[in-house]
């Protein structure tokens, strides 16, 4: 039978985020390695608390089934008929690219443009108002992360 404490003996390292953490299974005989979530804390910019119209809209991820993408397109074509002033920018590579060009021409969807891979993806988000995110699933979300 396997058990927590033997499968992680069995590890030639865990891989953790802390240090804090990476004592505590250290103090267990466990051997670590620690590789801290490379978001420095100084980086984030916060957002000002002036209330604005919000119309700038971003999805940034895999052009794929899984991602949401043909959800998106069914929700934002609703949402541009009631609000015509909002934008949406769709940044990735990968899967759907040809549907997803292929819906924003056939719906007429004037403010959606696909903008192609983001070289830098904090940086993109930050000129937005909202991140969208419509996955079915994730594991671990390294655009929430980012």
């Amino acid at each position: 039978m396997w058990s927590r404490d033997r499968g992680y003996r069995d590890l030639d390292r865990l891989v953790v985020l802390t240090e804090r953490t990476s004592r505590y299974f250290r103090s267990k005989g466990i051997r670590t390695i620690c590789i801290p979530n490379y978001i420095v804390p100084r980086d984030i910019k916060h957002a000002d608390d002036t209330l604005r119209p919000v119309r700038k809209f971003l999805y940034i991820g895999r052009i794929d089934v899984g991602k949401g993408i043909p959800e998106l397109m069914d929700v934002w074509a609703a949402l541009a008929r009631c609000s015509p002033d909002i934008e949406l920018h769709i940044y990735g590579k990968v899967g759907l690219v040809d549907y997803l060009t292929s819906e924003i021409t056939s719906r007429s969807l004037e403010r959606v443009c696909y903008k192609g891979f983001a070289e830098s993806p904090q940086q993109t988000m930050s000129m937005y108002d909202v991140l969208l995110f419509p996955s079915w699933s994730e594991g671990f979300p390294m655009v929430l992360v980012e």
